[in-house]
């Protein structure tokens, strides 16, 4: 008897106490037009209900698997566990708090289907606060043909990097190095992936990105957000040069012809004057030393972030 066929998306969904959203999240995962995937859930440990809300799930759908881990590994490790086990064309993280369109998967996974170039494919976004109002939608631009202008879109830009939620050419996302060993790790493998290949978008707001009090950015302590991203890592300190000199190993590695690896270290020299980085760079070092000191200035740093997106409430 051959192999039942593998599906064409592993949808992945790391989660730590998450049981106030997740059953919302797993319907609309589950409501999808779109049936031809499997879904690992990944739970890092929780002590709510996430456990029993998940096996309750997987009971009912054998495309669910629940796996638990024995300790909290910290959200990037748990992310990072989810991608490496997929072995199907395609790959979405999924989030405990956010929600899908039932047209989401099959409207992405028909732009990558016609695009072969493409890497990856996300709908316009749409942000909602904890009572379900709307924010202003965000969307960046990152279909542009030459590798370098990608790259500055991802390292220039400010944006939430919502573009992790889409849908990934699996056989390029693991060519990254995934997710990096700190907090905001998901930077350097958008910057990774856009310079292997585009990212297309679908022009409707199909993904619900839920912007709430509970959310790592508003409710892990600034000074724990290291131990929060990576338990076995918590004393590492996040350091923007750091952050920096991953984008350089990434140019290095990915970028073949000269002309563009120029272009993308000329971004580089760029970044350091964009998005208050000079800045921010004394600020690590504070940090490193007075963690609690740097969180005000950060919380700041933080502020003009959010308004320079454009997230703000919409009437």
């Amino acid at each position: 008897m051959s192999p039942a066929p593998r599906p064409k998306v592993t949808i992945g969904l790391p989660v730590y106490n998450g049981a106030r959203y997740l059953a919302a999240a797993l319907d609309s995962i589950l409501g999808q037009t779109f049936q031809d995937f499997e879904l690992l859930v990944s739970d890092n440990a929780s002590t709510d209900a996430t456990a029993d809300i998940c096996r309750a799930y997987a009971a009912r759908d054998a495309r669910i698997t629940y796996l638990r881990q024995d300790h909290n590994v910290g959200a990037g490790p748990n992310h990072n566990f989810c991608a490496r086990r997929a072995t199907t064309e395609y790959f979405r993280w999924a989030s405990h708090d956010d929600l899908m369109e039932p047209e989401y998967l099959a409207r992405c996974v028909a732009v990558l289907d016609a695009n072969p170039d493409a890497v990856l494919c996300h709908s316009k976004t749409r942000i909602i606060g904890d009572k379900g109002e709307t924010f202003a939608v965000h969307l960046a631009g990152l279909d542009a043909p030459r590798p370098s202008d990608r790259f500055a879109a991802v390292i220039l830009k400010p944006h939430w990097c919502v573009e992790m939620f889409g849908v990934i050419r699996t056989r390029a996302l693991h060519r990254t190095g995934l997710m990096s060993g700190y907090f905001g790790g998901d930077k350097t493998m958008l910057a990774e992936l856009a310079l292997l290949g585009r990212f297309l978008h679908v022009p409707e707001p199909l993904f619900v990105n839920r912007d709430h009090p509970e959310r790592s950015l508003r409710a892990v302590p600034f000074h724990e957000r290291q131990r929060f991203h990576d338990t076995g890592h918590a004393r590492r300190r996040v350091t923007h040069w750091a952050l920096y000199t991953d984008y350089w190993r990434a140019v290095r590695r990915l970028v073949t012809d000269r002309a563009e690896k120029r272009r993308c270290y000329g971004h580089l020299g760029r970044w350091w004057f964009s998005n208050l980085h000079m800045l921010r760079v004394p600020l690590d070092v504070v940090y490193a030393y007075v963690p609690r000191a740097a969180a005000p200035m950060y919380r700041l740093r933080e502020l003009y972030h959010r308004r320079a997106i454009g997230a703000v409430r919409t009437k």
